[in-house]
């Protein structure tokens, strides 16, 4: 019997990937490292929004977390059909009808909700004598029910109170830190006016701690855990305790008989983990159906409770606060997205262009001996699989690894399209220059090469979009209506774009030029490696310019981003605190032991103290108007505001002679408004004139309204007769390494009676870099400006390794020829900087270029975050966010040569030519 042999595995893909180890192993690692980042991007974005919805919910009340539904009893609400039958057992059934209409449009966790019923007078005040109490009004105390108060209260002393018998006291329990609050103590007696009726007599029979004080058991009403400062309302505005207390289930008949009535409630939190960045929409729209629409209607009509349930929730006000910053950082965010998005295709495409190069002797040769496109398609797509499914498999991996998250399809879907353009763009653009057999001849070189009519219609078609987004964007801003706009958001990439299509036309013109003097000059290496970088097709030459300079011009911009972002936190802090810390009392001076105190805090250099008339009034031309004045020290006041260049001035300006009306610094409208001539005043610091001297746009102690600024010295001028006493400083301003908890030690032990904030600005700036959105979005986009810094080196790296191996071919046969080490370096030098400084400088110059097409439409106070004084919208030019990009690839770029260089010097001729190598 004859024997077989097995078929050989797919010889054609192992010979090729053996054959070409290197080219291989490259692009599956660029594929790799373009679908990590693709599936990055996303996954990131939804982790930063969750993180930063997560905070957001975090930093605020934790009763505003879920829904609430009430109802009301008694004589202020809508009574049941028979109130007596109000009990445990109907809140139980009524929580069992709720929380299915609750979940219909909320995640909410039945196991964590709570419920109870408490007496629901606004006047509970209690009666007795020395109780605490603020501004006047008596202490309030709310008496509670919730079920299973056994299982989370431990006795500090006594015991829960029992069912009502007879006509004796109603017993209650409260905290340990009410009764310490309140002065409460074991067995006392206490006596309640409900809303202007009778007295009801309360005995304290327990002091109890709660097991969990976190629990959401504790959530609905959070005054059982400790009291609360309520305040009446306007124009009063006086303050006063609320405390709430602890009673039994038998008391619900005398809470339904107090005037002030009971209202019962039932509290249903979301479940942690469950509210999403991603869900934010679709939960706001069930939100507003179950607070307003049909839930609300729904709720109305409860069978066991005729007049109703209410329901309430502060989510939607969160939610807002959340979609009103992710409105505002989205279209930024998306503009770096987009460049990163567009260098990566244009370093995809590149990859592919270099490795059709790579194959055209080889492909030229099978189609000159017969073989078929689809022989060759099906061949080429067999290697390109191979390398482009194994580095999107692993790079959708790496990146789902590091950055686990509930949604996967949008990462899944950007690595498909990773892996879908560089498998097909290699095949591709390999067959597209093989449609034909053509006859072997000398290739056509760039500096002689002209565009074809395809070329021509592709390179005005990207200069029309690249107007007509940046037109669009200088009229409309990055986000018209709060949506993104794919158009808008691609304008510094459609740019970029425009740049490299006009720098590839525009390129041999500079070659042609140096290569004209160089050409007369002794020695060959010049002209040699001018001549050599003016090789290749047009094509070839595209793809590393468009990545290159799509790249630097996303960074460059990016990098002005960002570092407007820094820039426009520390000039919103300098507008509000005015040095390095600001003491201010508003409504009396600071007295003179507290600016002792201040000027021996550590680290303390100066000490500036400010005087300050606020609201004083204007009125010009039966206009009236408030503006703040202020009092400083020129020299030393000037000197703040020149260090933080925040209305800068001359001090002179200020200098007062004696005699005459005093000079003063104005904000603009007020400056209008008093005009050229003397203006009487009489405030607190006496009788005087003024005139205006000068105009300011702003200055550091105000972050709105109008101001003025006058001498100190020249108010401690005026008469002693017509001074008040208002000379000594309302605010202090501090310079120096301050210690924030030092300063408000002094501050406490010696202000006494008068009240007294301090700022810091690193603690505030520090509240900035950590405020919740901004925190999670600011690095994320400076990781976009990285990726896009990331792919560009990628790009370098390609066109350098790409003609590395015919450069080592000719050095190695110029070297037979006498060539030097030094001459070796340099044609290598000449060969191959002159398109990647062409790219850094064009690069350069259109980051540069984008800073006043789009600056003034990019918005920072988001991203700067709240602080009533960030600054406007728009971007200013600096020096290393521009040139730092370009630099860095230049340097990285010439490093790379050397080292090729000095590998290439290393090797033995005989293992670079080799017979018959045409290279």
């Amino acid at each position: 019997m004859r024997g077989t042999t097995p078929p050989a595995l797919a010889p054609w893909t192992l010979t090729r990937l053996r054959s070409a180890r290197g080219a291989a192993l490259g692009l599956a690692l660029l594929v790799l490292v373009s679908a990590f980042l693709a599936a990055a991007l996303p996954l990131a974005l939804d982790r930063a929004g969750d993180r930063a919805l997560r905070q957001i919910l975090a930093g605020t009340d934790p009763a505003g977390h879920g829904v609430e539904a009430r109802a009301e009893f008694g004589d202020k609400g809508l009574p049941v059909a028979d109130p007596s039958t109000v009990s445990p057992a109907l809140l139980a059934a009524a929580r069992g009808e709720l929380l299915p209409l609750l979940r219909r449009s909320l995640p909410v966790d039945p196991a964590e909700s709570s419920y109870g019923l408490h007496s629901n007078g606004l006047k509970d005040t209690l009666t007795d004598p020395g109780l605490p109490v603020i501004d006047g009004p008596a202490p309030v105390l709310t008496l509670d029910w919730q079920p299973d108060q056994a299982q989370h209260t431990a006795m500090v002393s006594g015991r829960l109170p029992a069912d009502p018998r007879g006509q004796g006291p109603l017993e209650i329990a409260v905290s340990a830190d009410t009764a310490r609050t309140l002065g409460l103590h074991l067995g006392q007696l206490l006596h309640l006016r409900p809303d202007q009726a009778g007295p009801v007599q309360l005995s304290v029979v327990g002091i109890y701690r709660p097991l969990g004080p976190g629990d959401t058991y504790w959530t609905g009403e959070p005054g059982l855990l400790r009291p609360g400062l309520d305040t009446t309302p306007s124009p009063y505005s006086l303050q006063y305790w609320h405390a709430e207390a602890l009673v039994s289930a038998g008391a619900f008949p005398l809470l339904n008989s107090l005037r002030s009535g009971m209202e019962a409630y039932w509290w249903f939190p979301v479940a942690d983990g469950a509210l999403t960045a991603h869900a934010v929409p679709a939960i706001q729209t069930r939100l507003a159906g179950l607070l307003t629409g049909p839930g609300a209607a729904e709720a109305q009509n409860l069978p066991m409770i005729s007049g109703g349930v209410a329901l309430s929730s502060s989510l939607p006000v969160l939610l807002t606060r959340f979609t009103d910053q992710d409105d505002a950082l989205t279209p930024v965010l998306t503009v770096g997205a987009a460049g990163t998005v567009g260098v990566g295709a244009a370093v995809l495409l590149m990859a592919a262009g270099l490795a059709a190069d790579r194959r055209s002797r080889e492909l030229a040769l099978l189609r000159a001996r017969g073989g078929s496109m689809g022989a060759l398609a099906r061949r080429l797509l067999a290697e390109t699989l191979v390398c482009t499914t194994t580095g999107a498999v692993l790079g959708t991996a790496l990146a789902l690894a590091l950055l686990p998250n509930g949604r996967h399809g949008t990462a899944l879907l950007a690595a498909l399209a990773v892996w879908g353009l560089t498998t097909l763009a290699v095949p591709l653009r390999s067959l597209a220059a093989h449609r034909g057999v053509t006859a072997a001849g000398r290739p056509e070189e760039l500096v002689s090469q002209r565009p074809s009519r395809r070329r021509t219609v592709v390179d005005l078609t990207v200069l029309v979009a690249a107007v007509a987004a940046a037109t669009a964007v200088r009229r409309q801003g990055f986000a018209p209506g709060g949506g993104v706009d794919p158009l808008l958001s691609g304008a510094p990439l459609l740019l970029g774009a425009a740049g490299a299509l006009l720098l590839i036309r525009l390129y041999p013109w500079p070659l042609r030029l140096a290569a004209r003097p160089v050409a007369r000059r002794r020695g060959a290496v010049g002209f040699l490696g001018l001549v050599r970088a003016g090789r290749g097709s047009a094509v070839a030459s595209a793809l590393p310019l468009l990545a290159v300079l799509l790249a630097l011009t996303v960074a460059v911009f990016g990098t002005e981003v960002l570092s407007g972002i820094g820039s426009g936190r520390d000039r919103a802090v300098a507008a509000q605190v005015g040095a390095d810390a600001q003491i201010v009392s508003e409504r009396s001076p600071l007295p003179p032991a507290l600016v002792a105190a201040v000027r021996r805090s550590p680290g303390v250099r100066s000490v500036l103290g400010v005087q300050h008339s606020a609201d004083e009034p204007l009125t010009v031309h039966g206009n009236r108007d408030v503006f703040d004045l202020y009092g400083v020290d020129p020299a030393g006041y000037a000197r703040l505001s020149g260090a933080d260049r925040i209305g800068r001035f001359d001090p002179a300006l200020l200098r007062y002679s004696g005699s005459g009306p005093l000079p003063v610094l104005a904000s603009p409208a007020l400056a209008a408004a008093i005009g050229p001539e003397p203006m009487a005043m009489d405030d607190q610091f006496g009788t005087y004139r003024i005139k205006v001297v000068g105009v300011l746009d702003s200055t550091p102690l105000v972050s709105s309204g109008e101001f003025m600024l006058v001498s100190g010295a020249a108010l401690a001028a005026l008469p002693p007769s017509s001074v008040h006493n208002a000379l000594d400083p309302a605010t202090l301003l501090l310079q120096g390494p301050v210690d924030g908890k030092a300063l408000r030690a002094a501050v406490a032990r010696t202000a006494g009676d008068v009240s007294a904030d301090v700022l810091v600005r690193s603690e505030l700036r520090a509240q900035l870099d950590h405020s919740p959105l901004q925190a999670a979005l600011v690095p994320l986009y400076a990781a976009t400006v990285l990726a896009a810094a990331l792919l560009s080196l990628m790009a370098v790296l390609l066109s350098l390794l790409q003609a590395a191996p015919a450069r080592s071919s000719l050095l190695a046969g110029l070297r037979t020829m006498g060539l030097t080490p030094g001459q070796g370096y340099r044609l290598i030098l000449v060969e191959s900087l002159p398109q990647i400084l062409a790219a850094v400088v064009v690069g350069t110059l259109l980051g540069l270029a984008a800073i006043p097409l789009f600056g003034p439409s990019v918005n920072l106070a988001a991203l700067v975050g709240d602080t009533g004084t960030a600054p406007a919208a728009g971007l200013r030019a600096e020096a290393l966010p521009l040139l730092g990009p370009g630099l860095a690839l230049l340097l990285l770029a010439v490093a790379v040569v050397l080292l090729e260089a000095a590998v290439i010097g290393r090797r033995q001729i005989s293992t670079v030519l080799r017979a018959g190598d045409q290279r």
